[in-house]
């Protein structure tokens, strides 16, 4: 079999760069959640007001709907935002990996290449960043050679 089949893929290369990624656009998404159920909040309150204002009653159906519905609407934005965050994680793990894999792959190449110019060429992965920088080390390399 060939061993490259067999190595676990290893998604966190540069874990530092990596979770400040995610952290970074987590936090940003957070943000987002709190300012929606700020707003969401503000809405019911001024519903709630307004029924008040009309002279119903604290007991009256239409205040125990629109608290139900304040409820529902607060579940569904947590739940929601639960996925968001699982989404977020995993996607920007996957995400940072496409980032971090070459630019681990071309540290690794140039220091190949300091000690060897006659190396083997340098090539990224089918669907990582970075694709147009491997012609140009490979080139670099080649001239070093000469």
């Amino acid at each position: 079999m060939n061993r490259k089949k067999n190595l676990r893929r290893q998604y966190l290369i540069n874990p530092r760069f990596q979770w400040a990624l995610i952290t970074f656009f987590s936090s940003l998404a957070l943000l987002t959640v709190l300012m929606n159920l700020y707003a969401f909040r503000l809405i019911f309150q001024k519903y709630r007001d307004n029924l008040f204002s009309l002279g119903l009653a604290p007991d009256h159906p239409m205040l125990l709907i629109l608290e139900e519905q304040r409820q529902d609407m607060f579940r569904m934005v947590l739940s929601s935002s639960g996925l968001l965050f699982v989404f977020l994680l995993v996607g920007g793990v996957l995400v940072s990996h496409r980032i971090a894999g070459p630019i681990h792959r071309l540290r690794t190449h140039l220091e190949k290449i300091l000690e060897n110019p006659s190396g083997p060429r340098l090539t990224f992965r089918k669907n990582d960043y970075f694709q147009e920088l491997a012609p140009l080390v490979n080139t670099l390399a080649e001239r070093l050679k000469k």
